[in-house]
């Protein structure tokens, strides 16, 4: 008969080479949005507005999230911090996009808006010039397409699957880290 202990070891192996494939596949497809955006500005000429170069960074910091859940699958109830700041990154990224998508892309200028405001203030624009210039207004860069979508809308759907996996990263982390306390308690 098998011990419960050892079943109970080996669900959670299960489960945490699921959680493993998924983290991993995010960690791609931010990979290859990166790339694609820094492709898009340096090959083809499609300079990032101010919008867009905030949603490069909670890309650049959901990739190190990522890399840090990955790094705490072993303790699940350790990935949760992360996974729940990411979470919070991700929803930010939503309202980033939709802020560009919707208000930003209709106004021609957006100059010194809160986007500049922020990149100034974090000395990214001037320390990292090829990865944080923004050198187009938001109604240019609102323009730019791929797809058929915008760049704006593809922002929010890359950052809504960013907000799936981050809840299904809680949510097996949670299931992990109290699973053997419920069931403890229901032996009693």
């Amino acid at each position: 008969m098998l011990d419960v202990k050892r079943l109970m070891m080996l669900n959670l192996t299960i489960r945490s080479e699921h959680l493993r494939a998924l983290i991993s596949a995010w960690i791609a497809i931010l990979a290859c949005s990166l790339g694609l955006a820094l492709y898009s500005q340096h090959s083809l000429g499609m300079m990032p507005c101010p919008w867009c170069v905030i949603q490069r960074l909670l890309m650049l910091l959901s990739l190190a999230l990522s890399f840090l859940m990955l790094s705490s699958i072993r303790l699940p109830i350790a990935m949760l911090v992360p996974a729940l700041a990411h979470l919070l990154l991700q929803l930010a990224g939503m309202a980033a996009s939709m802020y560009q998508a919707l208000v930003a892309s209709h106004d021609s200028q957006c100059a010194m808006g809160l986007a500049d405001r922020l990149l100034m203030a974090s000395g990214l624009e001037q320390s990292w010039p090829w990865m944080f210039a923004a050198s187009s207004s938001c109604a240019e860069a609102a323009n730019a397409s791929l797809f058929g979508l915008s760049f704006p809308w593809l922002g929010f759907g890359l950052f809504s699957i960013g907000v799936v996996q981050s809840l299904v990263c809680i949510r097996l982390s949670l299931r992990a880290s109290f699973r053997p306390l419920l069931h403890e308690a229901n032996s009693r």
